[in-house]
């Protein structure tokens, strides 16, 4: 786990819940998990930024990530 995460954090990013019909959503891909936890960082640092520039960034640090990095933001299924 990341230093200075807690797992109610990490529980709320990754709970599932239900579309309009009651079916569930799908969860969310670690990609997803770490844009939204690092995007208000990003979007504080370069306030005059567009939102599709911030992604960009975001993006480019996601695939600048090892695996490993990434990974640790997918919790195994027990």
């Amino acid at each position: 786990m990341e230093p200075g995460v807690d797992d109610d954090s990490n529980a709320a990013l990754t709970s599932q819940t239900l579309n309009a019909d009651g079916t569930p959503k799908r969860p969310m891909n670690a990609f997803m998990i770490f844009a939204r936890r690092r995007r208000p960082q990003v979007a504080a640092e370069n306030q005059s930024m567009r939102t599709g520039e911030v992604s960009k960034i975001l993006s480019r640090e996601w695939n600048e990530m090892s695996m490993k990095s990434s990974s640790t933001l997918i919790k195994p299924r027990s």
